[in-house]
């Protein structure tokens, strides 16, 4: 009796790192998951300058360096302080 295939783990799907010599077009990134967002939304983001991007002989295309500035765009700094540490501010007490 042989033994099932164990099911394949998350190692087994990695993406591999853009080339940073490559332009990618919008259906290359969405494709190969370098960006959350489908070809065609990657597009319209790029039309309304929402986005890093290159329009290389009037087509977008991608670098490296455009996807790592596009996944830096939606980062949150967490706060100097923990929740629990930081005070509340008072609201100001109008003059009698």
């Amino acid at each position: 009796m042989t033994l099932p295939e164990p099911p394949p783990t998350t190692a087994q799907f990695e993406i591999p790192p853009p080339d940073p010599l490559k332009r990618y077009s919008p259906e290359d990134v969405a494709r190969l998951g370098y960006m959350p967002y489908t070809a065609r939304v990657l597009k319209e983001k790029a039309y309304k300058r929402e986005i890093y991007h290159h329009k290389d002989g009037g087509r977008i295309t991608f670098t490296a360096e455009d996807i790592l500035r596009n996944s830096l765009l939606g980062a949150v700094e967490p706060f100097s302080e923990p929740k629990a540490a930081r005070t509340r501010r008072q609201p100001a007490r109008a003059a009698a």
